[in-house]
């Protein structure tokens, strides 16, 4: 008996910490000037949250940095826009805060070019360590706050520090053998996705606003956040060795893709009759519709806000015939109807037609 308690009482002094050391983790948490080690990295917490990990390492969050898209137009466009006016000096600082937080709280606001780049639902093996970990588990876990109401423009509030810290999350009662937990009501809030979906640029421009539509949307008053569909509620454990729980988020954080679209908005073909000969010339209108979004559709970056409709003519066996083009407009010919051709697509990543940027 004497040895048991004995070894209980060596644990014990063995986690202590003095209060000199507890000083500096509190200045560390309040300093939002961080380094890449007070983040633990993603394989990490897979070894508790396995399935977590699973989709989150399939989602576009995964991806933020890495993706071909991104990296393409950071790289190429983003930093060479600096130096066309003094407004833009500094516009990559606001990219990378969204998209590779973890650097951008280190205050490398260029991180090497990833040499790999990843695109839609390629699985990786998570590995990840500096910016290329992109938007992940620990980062938004040790969130405490935002300094604006609502927030935007990356304006976080991180506890990170290099000991395990504290991981924040919407569950009762949490609890980990690896790190303190603590319920946060913020992981319930759409405020959290504000942060970095509504954006307000250089010349006091909103060219991001997805928060705002939210607002303007029938969905607050109905109780439905951005968790509601982004994070959809499926059973199980929200770690191996947990408890079941009724309400467990799904990770893949689901978005402006094939998936998501199909759901989110009504496609209808309009003839002008029902039967036609052959040869005979078939005149036709397409009418899409949003019907189940909590913002506007498409929504997002002011620049990216494209959405592609592809027309084709198929047989009974659901065979493709032929890929319908849509003549320019003759009144404004920048207005390219957002349609595909079979070789051509806006998100090469996003789509099986044709190679990755």
């Amino acid at each position: 008996m004497q040895k048991i308690l004995l070894f209980f009482i060596v644990m014990l002094l063995s986690g202590t910490i003095s209060a000199q050391e507890k000083a500096i983790l509190k200045a560390q948490a309040k300093n939002q000037k961080k380094q890449y080690h007070y983040f633990e990295n993603p394989q990490v917490c897979a070894g508790c949250h396995w399935d977590k990990f699973a989709r989150w390492n399939l989602s576009q969050h995964s991806k933020a940095f890495t993706g071909d898209f991104f990296q393409k137009q950071f790289y190429d466009l983003v930093i060479p826009s600096e130096s066309l006016a003094p407004e833009l000096k500094g516009v990559k600082d606001g990219c990378i805060g969204c998209h590779a937080p973890s650097a951008y709280l280190t205050g490398e606001m260029v991180p090497e070019k990833s040499p790999v780049t990843d695109n839609f639902m390629k699985k990786t093996d998570g590995f990840k360590t500096r910016a290329d970990r992109g938007i992940f588990c620990d980062f938004c876990h040790t969130i405490s706050h935002f300094r604006n109401d609502p927030p935007f423009n990356h304006d976080y509030i991180s506890t990170a520090t290099e000991a395990v810290d504290t991981k924040f999350g919407d569950l009762e009662f949490p609890w980990s053998p690896h790190h303190e937990t603590a319920t946060s009501e913020i992981f319930e809030d759409p405020m959290m996705c504000s942060t970095c979906h509504n954006e307000l640029n250089p010349y006091n421009i909103w060219v991001k606003a997805t928060f705002t539509e939210y607002e303007e949307s029938p969905y607050p008053f109905r109780n439905i956040v951005c968790q509601t569909c982004h994070m959809q509620v499926m059973g199980g454990k929200p770690a191996k060795m947990g408890i079941t729980r009724p309400e467990n988020s799904d990770h893949w954080f689901g978005g402006g893709f094939s998936e998501f679209v199909e759901g989110a908005a009504t496609v209808t073909i309009k003839l002008d009759r029902e039967e036609f000969k052959k040869g005979e010339l078939v005149n036709f209108s397409v009418d899409v519709q949003a019907v189940a979004t909590g913002h506007k559709f498409p929504t997002g970056s002011t620049e990216e806000r494209d959405v592609w409709l592809r027309l084709s003519l198929v047989n009974s066996e659901g065979e493709e015939l032929l890929h319908i083009p849509v003549p320019a407009n003759p009144e404004d010919p920048y207005d390219k109807y957002f349609i595909t051709s079979n070789e051509v697509v806006a998100y090469p990543s996003h789509s099986k037609l044709s190679q990755p940027i």
